[in-house]
């Protein structure tokens, strides 16, 4: 099969760029052609503001480019990972015009809130989800705190959710029934959606041995629950190391507590440097205070054999099992985090058994393989 894959990688790579970069080796794998069409937001500090807002709207240049694509070589079906902001909507018609049908990956809430987020403030906020036109994210700044950037992506939801844009996407990829509920909630068609999870490829194998310490990997952003880790971590036992990695506008703050505490900050690591760090952790905290889509570091944990200790927010309570792979702490409360790391770091025993259920849940319902499956049946489903 031959399959154009469309995708606009943010400024800081996250699990939306790793998840796109494993279907597209393992699609490579099996014999399938993909070609790429990926535009970067590096480009953005060359544009003016009002050009990056029409290609927001509308973008001339990725119209012409895909259905240039499309003319030239043969395609079964195009991909759509991200298209905001410098893709934009434009290339689902580009494709409709060549007859070729379209799938659209939703790894966040893009479709719904302007922000993507459903979140705002300290928050989660849902003023948008049913809304047409999204002038609560105006009023409030919502985008990148900017009234004028709010505005844009405002008005990208609003014109085509008035033109029969979405209409021209075959097929809805979530990435978990969490956010399927949350696409449905906000006006999409169910049958339209289908849930496959994000994946991990290749498989980093399992860890050899385990040590005293918990690590966080995500960027260091509010809605990622950073802040609740750092006010969780000087009430942990002083034996209790923390390992941090990844980057973000809080640093700052994650650097400031590790002058004080047993945090280890390492920064953004190489992926199989972040894979070593994971598997010798006797568990991983992803302490999201947002809807979390998916949480593929959760995925990432399971393969090497980690537990797992997550927030009951978004679809990462359908990742976890609860006391059995690792533990599901209430949302936004520091004492039941600090107690669930306590659970888990004064029995090593327990926590590699978790770990060892993590690979098995891994090994049944994360591998490539199996993922491939779903992604073929979606592919030839929507060319019949």
């Amino acid at each position: 099969m031959r399959i154009l894959s469309i995708h606009n990688e943010y400024l800081i790579k996250g699990g939306e760029g790793e998840s796109r970069r494993a279907e597209v080796a393992i699609l490579e794998k099996y014999g399938n052609s993909v070609v790429s069409y990926v535009e970067n937001n590096t480009k953005v500090a060359a544009l003016s503001n009002v050009s990056v807002g029409l290609r927001t709207l509308w973008s001339n240049e990725a119209y012409s480019y895909v259905r240039k694509l499309l003319k030239e070589q043969k395609f079964d079906v195009v991909h759509v990972q991200n298209f905001f902001p410098l893709i934009s909507p434009s290339v689902y018609y580009a494709a409709q015009a060549e007859g070729v049908p379209v799938v659209q990956s939703v790894r966040n809430y893009r479709f719904l809130c302007p922000n993507s987020l459903l979140y705002r403030d300290g928050h989660v906020c849902e003023l948008c989800l049913k809304k047409t036109a999204k002038i609560p994210a105006i009023q409030h700044n919502c985008y990148r705190g900017n009234k004028a950037a709010s505005a844009t992506a405002a008005s990208m939801l609003w014109l085509h959710n008035q033109l029969p844009t979405w209409s021209k996407i075959d097929r809805f990829i979530s990435v978990s029934e969490f956010v399927k509920a949350k696409m449905v909630e906000g006006g999409f068609p169910a049958n339209k959606i289908t849930v496959k999870p994000n994946f991990v490829f290749p498989d980093p194998g399992l860890s050899a041995g385990k040590e005293n310490y918990i690590v966080y990997v995500g960027r260091l952003q509010a809605e990622k629950g950073i802040l609740l880790l750092l006010k969780a971590i000087p009430k942990l036992p002083t034996s209790i190391r923390v390992k941090i990695i990844g980057e973000g506008p809080l640093v700052p703050e994650v650097m400031a507590l590790a002058e004080n505490y047993n945090v280890d900050y390492l920064g953004k690591l190489p992926l199989t440097d972040t894979y070593e760090v994971i598997g010798k952790a006797q568990a991983l905290v992803i302490p999201s205070v947002w809807y979390e889509p998916f949480g593929r570091v959760v995925v990432e944990a399971y393969a090497k054999g980690t537990a797992v200790i997550g927030s009951r927010m978004g679809g990462i309570p359908e990742l976890i099992d609860d006391e059995i792979t690792g533990y599901i702490f209430e949302n936004d409360s520091v004492e039941d985090l600090v107690e669930k790391i306590h659970r888990v770091l004064s029995n090593k025993d327990m926590a590699i058994q978790m770990g060892l259920r993590g690979r098995a849940k891994y090994l049944n319902e994360f591998t490539p393989e199996s993922n491939y499956e779903q992604l073929m049946a979606i592919y030839n489903d929507v060319v019949r």
